[in-house]
């Protein structure tokens, strides 16, 4: 039978989501003094993610009630992150800790996915390589020394962030020969992260094995 899921993908997420629960852990043991407001803002950043996601989906599907959903649920995530982080009690050094931190799973997402699947394109595989290796050493480096040049260190991780969303955007587009370079093109990553050709593709595996019963 052929398979409908590729299993690097499969043990590049499990390897990525292992290393995410570990540091959690590390994180709750060294960065007592964020913890509780990173309880707050990773879950915001969610829940504003899943807005967006939601305001897309109702634009493209001219989905009125889903468009307002996605602009509230964008509002109130936007209003509650501003509230919290710009307490006086909240510094820079603390935001640049908030934001680097994730950025280290990002990039180490980036190094798995381009060392285990083969499925993308060799120069994009290399390109999130490298990226994926910066991303975690700058990351790192602003954890340590987030009191030294915050405000430039900040700067660099927003960067890397943008460099990321590209170069990631562009990785999974690969597997499909298409190009980051054309803006529509963007439309299909949502796809890709929202598991449609996955769904898709058991879908109609569903469909030719029903056929296949009706023909015995």
């Amino acid at each position: 039978m052929l398979s409908m899921v590729n299993e690097d993908k499969i043990r590049a997420d499990n390897l990525i989501l292992l290393s995410m629960i570990l540091s959690l852990l590390l994180i709750f043991f060294i960065f007592d003094k964020i913890i509780l407001t990173a309880f707050f803002v990773y879950p915001m950043m969610a829940f504003l993610t899943q807005g967006v996601v939601h305001l897309y989906k109702g634009i493209n599907k001219k989905n009125t009630h889903l468009i307002l959903w996605g602009i509230c649920e964008i509002i109130f995530c936007v209003l509650m992150l501003g509230y919290v982080l710009l307490q006086p009690t909240v510094r820079l050094s603390g935001i640049l800790v908030l934001i680097a931190y994730p950025l280290i799973f990002t990039g180490f997402a980036g190094l798995i996915k381009s060392i285990i699947i083969d499925a993308y394109t060799l120069l994009y595989r290399v390109i999130n390589l490298f990226l994926g290796i910066a991303t975690i050493i700058f990351s790192v480096a602003a954890i340590t020394f987030s009191e030294i040049w915050s405000l430039g260190q900040l700067s660099i991780l927003l960067t890397l962030l943008i460099l990321n969303i590209i170069f990631r955007s562009a990785l999974y587009l690969s597997e499909f020969g298409l190009s980051v370079k054309n803006i529509e093109n963007f439309r299909v990553v949502f796809l890709i992260i929202d598991g449609y050709f996955l769904k898709l593709a058991n879908r109609d595996f569903d469909a030719v094995e029903d056929s296949d019963d009706l023909n015995k």
